[in-house]
């Protein structure tokens, strides 16, 4: 095998630059071998050329997109069902610790939870407690509002939300 073999394929298809392709062209008027490989190359490439191209049943496109279609609806149902399970798992959460929060708050030997001490932020603390009978600053007003709006919303049924 000679080390030009490499670039005929490249050379046939127009890929190389004047340089190497008058460098190679040289080397293909004293090399048996490469001249060979390269008029296999041609012989197949007309082959190719004369073929009959297989014409596209009519209907291909339309089976197409309906395979398409198919697939992406069975992922819709599988991201619905998915999504109505997560609800549920975080209804369970959020049920669970504002029945913990109500405990801990009633018994009134604990200090009200803190972010240092959950590790929540403020809205989250505010979505898993009962609001306060007093609503003083427009901020406390916002967090319950988005309190509220998380409650409503897992506790939605997800075939209404379809």
């Amino acid at each position: 095998m000679c080390e030009h073999s490499i670039q005929i394929h490249a050379y046939h298809d127009g890929e190389l630059s004047a340089r190497l392709r008058a460098k190679l062209e040289a080397h293909l008027a004293g090399c048996a071998e490469c001249g060979r490989e390269l008029n296999e190359l041609r012989q197949m490439a007309r082959l190719l050329v004369a073929a009959p191209m297989p014409q596209m049943p009519a209907d291909l496109p339309a089976r197409i997109v309906r395979s398409f279609e198919n697939a992406r609806r069975a992922k819709d149902s599988g991201i619905r069902r998915l999504a109505g399970w997560l609800n549920a798992a975080a209804a369970v959460v959020l049920l669970a610790a504002t029945v913990r929060m109500s405990g801990m708050m009633t018994r009134g030997t604990e200090k009200p939870p803190t972010e240092a001490s959950t590790g929540l932020r403020d809205w989250e603390l505010t979505a898993v407690m009962p609001p306060d009978r007093q609503v003083d600053d427009a901020g406390s007003a916002d967090l319950i509002q988005v309190a509220q709006w998380m409650a409503r919303d897992l506790s939605s049924n997800s075939d209404e939300r379809r």
